[in-house]
């Protein structure tokens, strides 16, 4: 697999299906998998989003039909950003605690 894709890369490779994008974001987990727990740059993965939305792009790939700019594109949030369904704690224990309470409590 290519080490360091570009976005315009990514478009080539799905356009021209020498990739499908659920090959590549498999890659990208392997990748991750084996360099994270030197790094530990993520703490929280999502790979079943990941692969619905894989799905999505290879299907538009395969009908023919224009991708988004940035489909396929391997796509890092980073913790402090909320994003729905996924785990985000700004690096803190304390802030998940807090937000997991307020979820029970409603306080």
């Amino acid at each position: 697999m290519i080490a360091n894709w570009t976005i315009d890369g990514v478009r080539e490779a799905l356009g021209t299906k020498k990739i499908s994008a659920r090959e590549l974001a498999a890659d990208f987990y392997k990748r991750i998998e084996s360099r994270n727990p030197e790094l530990n740059a993520f703490l929280t993965l999502s790979p079943e989003r990941a692969r619905r939305q894989t799905d999505k792009i290879d299907a538009l790939v395969a009908e023919g039909r224009p991708l988004p700019p940035l489909a396929g594109v391997p796509v890092a949030i980073k913790d402090v950003i909320s994003t729905r369904g996924i785990k985000t704690t700004c690096g803190s224990k304390m802030r998940w605690a807090v937000r997991m309470r307020t979820r029970r409590t409603g306080r």
